[in-house]
């Protein structure tokens, strides 16, 4: 989904490879094998029974699966909302 090169109504099938440590993440990321464009950051990451499991944010090179996307975790939101929430 989102809107590359000013395209609309795009939807991609794609695969969750694995996850992968980012140097400067706490957290590891999902890697995709399904194909991510500029315009596709912020686009949902959804599963076979329609929820929102992550969100696009880049792509890179991997060594073994070559050029993929990566996607946030939607757990990883509601983390930070749950502890946001809890402050005093």
């Amino acid at each position: 989904m989102g809107n590359p090169l000013k395209f609309t109504g795009i939807a991609n099938e794609g695969t969750i490879l694995d996850y992968t440590k980012l140097e400067d993440w706490s957290k590891p990321v999902l890697m995709l094998d399904a194909p991510v464009y500029c315009g596709n950051s912020g686009s949902p990451v959804i599963n076979k029974q329609g929820e929102v499991i992550a969100v696009v944010f880049a792509t890179m090179r991997d060594e073994e699966a070559g050029r993929v996307g990566l996607a946030v975790p939607i757990d990883y939101y509601f983390e930070k909302k749950d502890r946001k929430q809890n402050k005093p």
